[in-house]
């Protein structure tokens, strides 16, 4: 969970980060990363003068606490620039991006109706217990590694295109972050769903926050909750449809702005058209996925 929100914080319009870079460059204690007598160490181990992403970076608060020129505080900056320019993974975190979209999909793919179907079928097909361990443990793995084949045709042709001198593995790592806008943005209409089918009962938490004398709801009960929504099944629709094409524009932005040092002296944008359609297609999966009814399990 923490390497989940780590990446998504790339996205983050605030970040923990100096307010004046040259104190930072001529101090020589080094609380922000030593901690002080009454303030712990960094518990990431990173040096606040040289911090350039919010990937490692916990929030604890820790440095600004810690710093005795008060030279740490929150900063506003442009939604997701560490996406789109700084941000550099290694292999594994890399991999780890396509891994998170792919498994916010799995999420979804897993509440679809056809899915005890499969489970199902699978099952009897590999004698699996009555438990589904197996079956699911195998669609589970199958689904992280669905995204790598399509992005690795993507890269290979993108490399071609441009003609590039970097490797496919320099291009993994480089264009991973398309997958950080488009897990979010589904991640967060995913989400929609649920609070607007699950918000009836909200003011009892507020109004008896500790269940006091509260019963189990009833199966009427809990039917009627989910049919009578916040919002109509259209305006739903759309806002999820919204948040989709807001990461796929970002997404969009990530490809040009990464694959700008690709280009030889001729290059053009269209060059990197294999990299906008891998974003088109796991975008349209996603829409396909919210477009099919959702079922909710207890």
């Amino acid at each position: 969970m923490g390497r989940t929100v780590d990446f998504y914080a790339q996205l983050a319009p605030v970040a923990l980060r100096p307010i004046n870079n040259d104190i930072c460059a001529s101090c020589t204690s080094l609380e922000c990363y030593h901690g002080s007598a009454t303030v712990d160490s960094c518990p990431t181990q990173l040096v606040m003068g040289r911090l350039t992403q919010n990937t490692y970076c916990t929030t604890c608060g820790n440095c600004s606490r810690a710093c005795p020129h008060k030279n740490v505080t929150w900063r506003l900056r442009p939604p997701s620039a560490e996406a789109i320019h700084t941000a550099r993974p290694r292999w594994d975190e890399a991999l780890f991006m396509l891994g998170l979209m792919a498994l916010t999909a799995f999420h979804g793919l897993s509440m679809m109706p056809f899915w005890e179907t499969w489970m199902g079928d699978m099952a009897s097909f590999i004698g699996d217990s009555g438990q589904l361990l197996w079956s699911f443990s195998i669609a589970l793995t199958l689904s992280l590694f669905l995204p790598l084949p399509p992005y690795a045709i993507a890269l290979w042709l993108t490399q071609r295109l441009t003609g590039t001198t970097l490797s496919l593995k320099q291009l993994f790592t480089r264009f991973a972050f398309i997958a950080i806008p488009l897990a979010f943005a589904y991640h967060l209409a995913h989400n929609l769903n649920h609070f607007v089918r699950e918000n009836v009962g909200a003011s009892a938490v507020f109004t008896n926050p500790l269940g006091i004398d509260t019963l189990p709801l009833s199966m009427m009960e809990k039917h009627i909750r989910h049919t009578q929504i916040l919002l109509a099944p259209e305006i739903l629709f759309a806002l999820q449809a919204g948040l989709l094409i807001f990461g796929f524009l970002i997404a969009t932005y990530v490809i040009r702005q990464r694959g700008r040092e690709l280009f030889t002296t001729n290059g053009h944008p269209w060059q990197l058209i294999p990299m906008l359609l891998f974003a088109i297609g796991v975008t349209a999966y996603h829409l396909w996925l919210l477009m099919e009814p959702m079922v909710m399990r207890m």
